[in-house]
């Protein structure tokens, strides 16, 4: 697209086309990605504990003071 925007003689139209296409790209790159987390979550979820999975939470022993 940085091409076609260099260009002295471009025209709206033909930015829109480029854009067009763009986004096109850039939303089945987006399903992709969406459709490999969603395989990858449901093979996380499939078998196992919980102790298995980790959602970025820690246990922490603690004490309290008096």
């Amino acid at each position: 697209m940085a091409d076609e925007l260099a260009k002295p003689d471009a025209t709206a139209e033909s930015l829109k086309t480029k854009t067009d296409a763009l986004s096109e790209k850039a939303m089945k790159l987006g399903e992709a990605v969406y459709k490999a987390q969603q395989e990858a979550n449901n093979a996380n979820a499939g078998g196992g504990t919980d102790e298995n999975k980790s959602d970025g939470a820690r246990d922490a022993d603690f004490s309290e003071k008096k």
